[in-house]
């Protein structure tokens, strides 16, 4: 698999954890206020001290019946607060614990999988007192840090100093091998980033500098069903070249121009288009068999312009080659529908065609049946069905309509039998029949 962009660690790639232990540390003051939220939304706060002397012994990190609790504790010799927040999964597991000081996050930090194996276990030093995904994004965390899947097996360790990356990054196979190793200095890359198979083989070495790709890059397959070889300057690739089993050959980059082939679990993933040393134009994917499932195209990385999925084919052993089959074809504008959607069936006859705007349908809908005769017409505003006409298969009176977003659609399957009928009022759905 070619490295091909690093993530965030932490939290976008659940990459911490270190003991598969429980904790709940004891602090030196008492349970002055406890803050219930409970499964319906309603929130609690009691301070009583007869009602908290009855939570004195409750294990808050076994199951429980709230969404959270927070639990205040009285300032300690030094003159400091802390408290402790538990979460917790829809079926009363554990979810999140995280330690607080002065209203800050400052401690451990642990999360848990469903099933109750810990999934988290990491030591903030800074950041939101809460645990949302938006307190989550403010945390620095401190020391070693790690993550487990669901069985309980170690997927990643990183070692933070005070907020910042450093040392090496590890990523693991479930059998416990190194997958891939990072290492970083003051929060970059710095060094080869190296990639193992589970049998503890290297495949691939990416050097980068000042978290940017420098150098040669090489990777290639044990048994040689892919390989390819990379020069990059200032994470721009200027030459490269590949090989792969499926294919006669493939394209290569001369000069910061042409394709860049991507290999994921020993195939061609992706083939994109390369400008200026940067991803800039076409990006295909492939099926494992080397026939290309879909076509889009990126500026500025973002999807713009067309993008065109197809029919399953036999493949070619040209990189570059169209199916013969289109199955659906989009317009993009910025990440954003924008246009003619069409798609057809696989006999190649068109199925649908609708216009978007923002995402949303804006204007003439159709839909055919197999033999290519109208199956409906719709007019829509904002997403919103103002106008419909149904026909049977063969048929030229509607056997529907819905007329200023009042009214039934009738819909019918592409071989002509009935599918559903559905009510719609004010331009939405309302009851299926």
């Amino acid at each position: 698999m070619k490295i091909f962009k690093i993530l965030p660690i932490l939290f976008l790639v659940c990459s911490l954890t270190a003991c598969k232990t429980r904790q709940d540390t004891p602090l030196s003051s008492s349970l002055v206020s406890l803050q219930t939220l409970d499964r319906n939304g309603f929130s609690e706060t009691i301070s009583n001290k007869d009602r908290l002397q009855r939570f004195a012994q409750t294990d808050f990190l076994a199951p429980q019946p709230y969404q959270k609790v927070l639990r205040v504790f009285g300032r300690d010799q030094a003159g400091k607060s802390g408290s402790k927040i538990t979460s917790y999964h829809a079926n009363g597991q554990i979810s999140q614990y995280l330690e607080i000081a002065e209203g800050r996050a400052n401690g451990l930090y642990q999360e848990w999988h469903p099933n109750g194996i810990l999934k988290i276990n990491a030591h903030v030093i800074e950041g939101l007192g809460d645990v949302t995904d938006v307190a989550q994004m403010s945390w620095l965390f401190d020391g070693e840090n790690s993550v487990w899947d669901e069985q309980g097996r170690l997927s990643a360790v990183f070692h933070y100093s005070k907020g910042v990356l450093e040392g090496m990054g590890v990523y693991y196979h479930p059998n416990g091998q190194v997958a891939r190793s990072i290492p970083y200095i003051q929060d970059n890359i710095e060094g080869d980033i190296l990639v193992f198979d589970e049998q503890g083989h290297q495949l691939e070495k990416v050097p980068f500098t000042q978290n940017k790709k420098q150098g040669i890059a090489e990777g290639k397959a044990l048994d040689n069903s892919w390989g390819y070889r990379e020069e990059y300057s200032d994470n721009q690739l200027q030459t490269s070249s590949y090989v792969c089993k499926n294919f006669d050959s493939l394209p290569g980059v001369v000069n910061g121009e042409g394709y860049q082939a991507i290999f994921k679990d020993g195939y061609l993933s992706n083939l994109v288009e390369i400008h200026r040393g940067r991803l800039a134009g076409s990006v295909r994917i492939f099926n494992p068999d080397g026939s290309l499932k879909s076509m889009c195209h990126v500026h500025n990385e973002k999807k713009h312009g067309e993008e065109w999925e197809y029919y399953p084919c036999a493949p070619a052993r040209d990189a570059l080659a169209i199916p013969p089959k289109p199955k659906v074809l989009v317009f993009w504008n910025e990440d954003t529908l924008q246009g003619i959607t069409k798609t057809w069936y696989s006999n190649g006859v068109l199925e649908s065609e609708r216009e978007m705007n923002q995402n949303a349908l804006h204007g003439l809908c159709a839909a055919y049946y197999k033999d290519g005769t109208l199956m409906l017409m719709e007019e829509y505003e904002r997403g919103k069905l103002w106008k419909g006409s149904y026909f049977k298969k063969g048929d030229k009176q509607p056997v529907s309509r819905i007329e200023e977003g009042h009214g039934i659609a009738t819909l019918y399957h592409g071989d002509g039998y009935f599918l559903r009928k559905t009510s719609y009022e004010k331009g939405m759905p309302l009851t299926h029949e």
